[in-house]
């Protein structure tokens, strides 16, 4: 999904709350850049969807979406 903003607020659900850049996002996950590498299998929240982080990269993570998304609803947390 093209995106018009990339910023966006992580909450790591143990009161930290970090901006960060979406690298790329779709109806099932999202990659994020950031210096922050949380453990594998956290729970966090993008924007104002649940997810998981799932994998590591050189920019930062990836996660899994809890709950699949359709278009418009990335679309309207992610521009």
């Amino acid at each position: 999904i093209k995106l018009q903003q990339q910023k966006l607020t992580i909450n790591y659900g143990d009161g930290r709350i970090e901006e960060c850049n979406a690298l790329d996002v779709s109806i099932s996950g999202a990659s994020i850049e950031s210096t922050t590498k949380p453990l594998l299998g956290t729970q966090i929240t993008v924007g104002k969807l649940r997810a998981e982080v799932k994998r590591h990269h050189s920019r930062g993570f990836g996660v899994a979406f809890t709950d699949i998304q359709q278009v418009q609803a990335i679309r309207k947390y992610f521009g």
